[in-house]
């Protein structure tokens, strides 16, 4: 049972817009439970959203594309089910092309990963242990590849994935009906998918 079940939620409020601008900008027709959660307080919800703006839907210099790699990797080192099926969604919305996606665990050695996308792949698995296994080795890497201003946005989608798995994980908040139909065709059967968190998270 969530920590958060059910909340009250006052749609005039401007988190709730702020919710409701986002997800139709990437083409849901709802808004995710984990994202209601956050309506019972409106300045927690607000500002999540704006953090989600800020990574996502401005002028961005990482492409989107790998931003919700990163997002993805980050859902599975950590062990977020709630998060790595509705990230998974919300990939398959925002990216243009899903093989990435769908070899993801294979960044290292398959041919259509560029070594940009290796070290972005490499500093979000490293960042996502705790403590962090980011290491100057991996920093001198990313610098190699992006700049200043790019590996900022690189941080941050680490960071904001990161908040949105432990708010989460630690609220237990259940899967949407839809989002469990999604799994049962596409990733009830990988190996990274924990499956006895899955059947705890369905309604």
């Amino acid at each position: 049972m969530p920590l958060i079940e059910d909340p009250e939620i006052d749609k005039s409020t401007e988190a709730y817009k702020l919710a409701e601008q986002f997800y139709q900008n990437i083409g849901y027709n709802y808004i995710p439970n984990g994202v209601l959660a956050h309506m019972i307080v409106p300045e927690i919800g607000k500002a999540a959203l704006n953090l989600m703006f800020a990574v996502l839907e401005h002028a961005s210099r990482v492409p989107v594309d790998l931003k919700m790699l990163i997002a993805n990797m980050t859902s599975y080192a950590v062990g977020c089910t709630y998060c790595q099926t509705n990230t998974h969604e919300a990939t398959k919305n925002l990216s243009t092309d899903n093989e990435k996606l769908n070899n993801m665990w294979e960044y290292k050695t398959n041919p259509i990963f560029s070594d940009a996308e290796r070290v972005a792949l490499d500093i979000a698995l490293a960042a996502s242990a705790s403590p962090s296994a980011v290491t100057d080795e991996l920093r001198n890497n990313l610098k190699q590849y992006f700049g200043q201003a790019e590996c900022a946005e690189i941080m941050a989608t680490i960071s904001v994935f990161s908040y949105f798995q432990k708010w989460n994980d630690t609220n237990g908040t259940q899967l949407e009906d839809h989002v469990i139909s999604l799994v049962e065709k596409e990733l009830l059967g990988t190996e990274h998918l924990n499956k006895e968190k899955y059947q705890i998270l369905k309604p």
